[in-house]
């Protein structure tokens, strides 16, 4: 059935050239209904057009090595005159080392694989110009066997095609008992389809027959509750269903393997070693043994980590899932579910108050890796009215890459949780800790996107709740998290103040990992300050001590930090040592929001070197990576330091729609009014004095940035220069007052003197 061939070209190509040279024994193994025995035939179809003589010995009726040998001797054409068992092998042995070019199909091998192993070992030793291909649900460990383990159909969409090889599986599978179904406007519910379905080809087809009475979007439905739609399929058509072919291994078990199975149902998504020996209750030797013999038959997926690399993680795919936890019972289930919540919410990540701190000096590939557990633990805390899990789970669950970087998402779900918590005796240390992070959390988000007084009440909020605990902890992080407030809104007394009542509180043993931030603190006032030989040195040793701990999110702004310092210095073979290291651990934070807030960093100081090629891929990295819930603050400057290099290159109308969308972007933030000048500059460079009057009129409404004021009088200035009425000899005498403070201040002089130029 060569449609079931969609997306197995390289698994064809490979497994041909693994025959070769001959004599050769191949293996394909994976879980039943994979496709093992199709892509097999695919093999021998391919071999005989070259001419090859091929062999097909299906052993689904053989139970023993007789069966085996009587199956093999009649696909053969041999007779067996011997009633000896040796002799009839060595009948078969010697057929065998007569052929020439020839290769031999051993489909279902599993049924026999322990008795049979030893004669098809011999039979390929005898045959110096045979290959013999074996389809076996169990891996076949033999030192003479070439392995082939057949994975899923991708369903990923494949190069040139608009669906993935799985969703054309099950478009043409459809389309066979009913025309007209799996249309373009059904592609969405045929690919949630496949993935649910994690790409098993038995599995697609069974549910595609179903097309005939059912539209694929009722298909769709009945599989986001369970998989009993493709067992009726199965039972219907006469056919193997998924479950038996689980089941068929599932009897091949010890019991103890089975438990750690059953028990591994309660994952919802990759898992470690450690999660497994936390939930399964089962020592490290039995454990190690019931991991290999459930991968050995395909029931337990193991792969690299994601978030820890030279590490491995399983998974279940979800068909296997639901399988193994019908055979759990229900005291199991609760036992294995308190193990499952323990484990990731107080083994992985104990402390619910140092969570959003945790996150930023923490991988976040690691918050990524564990989304679906946290998710799943997040939606029963919920359904069962549990606040206190339900909070620690979303916490912990808004820090994956995926959520972070969409703060108006979280908006609601920290609303709801917060609401439900409040119902609850606050007095309750642990409960009460949980609050004040997820109202410390909210006003940052809140903050992200623009609406300040949406994150004012969320964090008087935790501060009086913080202030009833007396909880030097809990207080702390308030005034440490309104020190970041105030910092992003550019009040930099404030933000000293509350950043030192922070120092003062969680002091410097703090579990929370906010020292190293309040390290950050004392880099950037020694930034404020021009005190550069303090903040180099600062940054210095801080990414000595950063580079012995796995912190991407502080490594690149640390790195940035000193970037600025040394620059100021002149140490620009400091700088660039600065720069590269930043580059490289914000790609490793697995956050587009990091990325682009470095790489827009990095194209300033590209252009302050003339390299604009550089500078331009940057903030191309830069712009690519913003998404349309990205902090206004993050957008507004993307867009701003986009402007500014396009309008150095004189590219004046891309210029202009830059700054345009960065003062819109950044209506309540520092850079407001320096945005609504570079408009005014490029209408007044375009010719349209009356726009750029009106941005002028913009600019002086909204408020003078704290701490940027170089930077606003260096565009003043600029303005002025361009100003068909501007004093261009003034311009002059105060261009030659002013000293550069950073890279940007370098690029705006150099473009005010080609002006005046």
């Amino acid at each position: 059935m060569p449609a079931r061939l969609f997306g197995r070209s390289t698994a064809l190509a490979e497994a041909l050239a693994l025959l070769e040279p001959r004599p050769r024994l191949l293996a394909i193994w994976g879980l039943g209904g994979i496709g093992k025995t199709t892509l097999a035939n695919a093999m021998l179809d391919a071999l005989r057009a070259r001419g090859e003589a091929v062999f097909r010995v299906s052993l689904s009726n053989a139970h023993d090595l007789d069966g085996f040998v009587h199956a093999v001797a009649h696909a053969l054409g041999v007779p067996l005159r011997h009633p000896s068992p040796a002799e009839q092998r060595a009948t078969l042995e010697g057929h065998l080392s007569r052929l020439r070019s020839a290769t031999i199909l051993l489909d279902a091998f599993e049924s026999v694989q322990d008795a049979a192993t030893p004669a098809v070992l011999g039979f390929s030793r005898a045959a110096s110009r045979v290959g013999i291909v074996i389809t076996t649900r169990r891996r076949l460990d033999a030192p003479e066997v070439r392995q082939y383990p057949l994975n899923p159909l991708s369903t990923e969409p494949a190069p040139g095609h608009l669906l993935s090889p799985a969703a054309m599986l099950f478009a043409q599978r459809a389309r066979q008992v009913r025309p007209s179904s799996a249309t373009d406007k059904s592609a969405d519910d045929v690919q949630r389809i496949v993935e649910r379905l994690a790409g098993i080809p038995l599995a697609i087809e069974l549910a595609a027959a179903r097309a005939a009475v059912l539209s694929v979007s009722q298909i769709r439905q009945r599989l986001d509750r369970d998989f009993a739609l493709i067992d009726q399929a199965g039972a219907l058509l006469g056919e193997q269903t998924v479950a038996a072919a689980i089941a068929w291994s599932w009897h091949l078990l010890p019991p103890f393997a089975q438990q750690v199975l059953a028990r591994a149902s309660i994952f919802n998504g990759p898992f470690d070693r450690a999660a497994a020996e936390a939930v399964c209750d089962l020592g490290g030797g039995r454990l190690a043994e019931a991991v290999e013999s459930l991968v050995q038959l395909s029931l337990l997926v193991c792969e690299s980590s994601a978030w820890a690399p030279g590490q491995a993680q399983y998974r279940l795919l979800d068909v296997v899932r639901s399988f193994a936890a019908g055979r759990l019972d229900a005291p199991a289930r609760r036992e294995s579910w308190a193990r499952y919540v323990r484990h990731y919410l107080e083994g992985v990540d104990a402390d619910d108050t140092g969570v959003t701190l945790d996150f930023r000096f923490r991988s976040l590939q690691f918050y990524g890796a564990h989304d679906g557990h946290y998710a799943a633990i997040l939606r029963r805390g919920r359904a069962e009215g549990d606040s206190l899990t339900w909070l620690r789970a979303l916490l912990r669950w808004s820090c994956a890459p995926q959520h972070n970087d969409a703060p108006r998402r979280l908006l609601q779900p920290l609303d709801e949780v917060i609401a439900a918590a409040r119902a609850h005796d606050l007095a309750d240390p642990a409960l009460r800790r949980a609050v004040v992070a997820a109202l410390l959390e909210k006003s940052r988000r809140a903050d992200d996107v623009g609406e300040r007084e949406g994150g004012g009440p969320a964090l008087a909020e935790a501060r009086a709740l913080a202030e009833q605990s007396r909880d030097p902890l809990l207080r702390g992080l308030v005034e440490f998290t309104t020190g970041q407030r105030e910092q992003m809104w550019g009040d930099t007394e404030a933000m000293r103040r509350h950043f030192d009542e922070a120092l003062r509180l969680l002091g410097p043993d703090n579990p929370h990992n906010a020292l190293p931030w309040l390290q950050m603190y004392r880099m950037l006032s020694a930034v404020r300050d021009e005190d550069w030989t303090t903040a180099a040195a600062l940054g210095a040793g801080e990414m000595q001590r950063l580079a012995h701990v796995e912190a991407p999110y502080l490594d690149f702004t640390v790195a940035l930090v000193r970037a600025l310092a040394v620059y100021a210095l002149g140490r620009h073979d400091e700088l660039r040592v600065c720069l590269a290291a930043a580059r490289d651990s914000a790609g490793r934070t697995g956050r587009h929001m990091s990325r682009a807030f470095t790489y827009g960093h990095l194209a300033v100081f590209e252009q302050a070197h003339n390299d604009f090629a550089q500078a331009e891929a940057d903030i191309d990295i830069c712009m690519q990576d913003l998404a349309p819930e990205t902090p206004v603050w993050l957008m507004a400057d993307a867009q701003y330091r986009r402007g500014v290099l396009l309008f150095e290159q004189q590219r004046y109308p891309e210029a202009l729609e830059a700054h345009r969308l960065a003062a819109e972007a950044g209506a309540t933030q520092k850079r407001a009014r320096t945005a609504h000048l570079w408009v005014a500059i490029g209408h007044a460079n375009l010719g349209d004095p009356a726009a750029a009057r009106a941005a002028l009129d913009a600019a002086r409404k909204a408020p003078a940035p704290e701490g940027w004021e170089t930077e606003l009088r260096l565009v003043e200035l600029l303005w002025q220069a361009v100003d068909p009425v501007g004093d261009r000899a003034a311009v002059r005498r105060a261009l030659a007052e002013v000293a550069p403070r950073n890279p940007l201040h370098t690029t705006l002089m150099r473009v005010l003197e080609r002006e005046l130029a």
